[in-house]
């Protein structure tokens, strides 16, 4: 995992921001200093909801080309077809039962595609939301030992309130030890690790989706019992 492309792209970030921040506490933090750990806080949060939105999307293109296949559909992507009836609501064109039409349709990539991409959050409930979109069972990722969504909803929080402050207000309004470098740093990391736990989870249920092939059942010959 340390080795993850997702880690890499963080630690750039981190990098490219926050090489140059000495400040440790008690000592107030610069300006300077303020605005490029927000900013650190702020590219690494989109990263990681770009990456939450990219999970789903392609767990629901994998979905898609299995079902193409014509075998029969794996257990594990019954609640997809439920994820269909949702999104009959808002495509009128398409009949109920039409589910495999439905979901090959241009018309439902590009409308689960832009639910996506209109996600803007990285707390859980957007990813409760974006679960339900594509068909997987919520229990699934809540259960998963290595998922801590209190990770990603903290990052959530502070990349709210960073959003909505300025790094110039006065030392003596702004400074608390959250503002620091090392608080930050780890908010990113224990959200980006859960990321890349919900990306396994995730991958694992597509995988055990195209696994799945159309049973072939032995021929038996029936004995007639009508006596000769």
């Amino acid at each position: 995992m340390t080795n993850h492309p997702l880690l890499a792209e963080i630690a750039e970030i981190e990098s490219t921001l926050l090489s140059d921040v000495s400040t440790a506490p008690p000592d107030p933090l610069s300006t300077r200093e303020r605005t490029v750990t927000r900013a650190y806080l702020l590219v690494a949060h989109a990263i990681l909801e770009e990456r939450i939105e990219g999970i789903f999307l392609e767990h629901f293109n994998r979905a898609r080309r299995v079902i193409a296949e014509g075998v029969s559909v794996p257990v594990g992507l019954l609640p997809f077809f439920a994820a269909a009836l949702e999104w009959n609501r808002d495509i009128p064109t398409y009949n109920k039962r039409q589910w495999l039409g439905v979901m090959s349709s241009p018309l439902a990539i590009e409308y689960v595609t832009s639910e996506v991409r209109e996600n803007h959050g990285l707390k859980a409930d957007n990813v409760r939301d974006l679960a339900k979109l594509v068909g997987i069972e919520w229990a699934v990722i809540d259960d998963a030992v290595d998922i801590q969504l209190a990770a990603l909803t903290t990052l959530g929080a502070k990349r709210g309130a960073a959003g909505h402050t300025s790094p110039f207000n006065s030392p003596t309004q702004a400074v608390t030890e959250e503002e620091y470098p090392a608080n930050v740093r780890e908010w990113v990391e224990q959200a980006a690790r859960t990321v890349i736990a919900l990306e396994s989870v995730v991958d694992q249920l597509s995988a055990q989706s195209q696994d799945v092939r159309k049973p072939r059942w032995p021929r038996m010959r029936l004995r007639s019992r009508v006596p000769r």
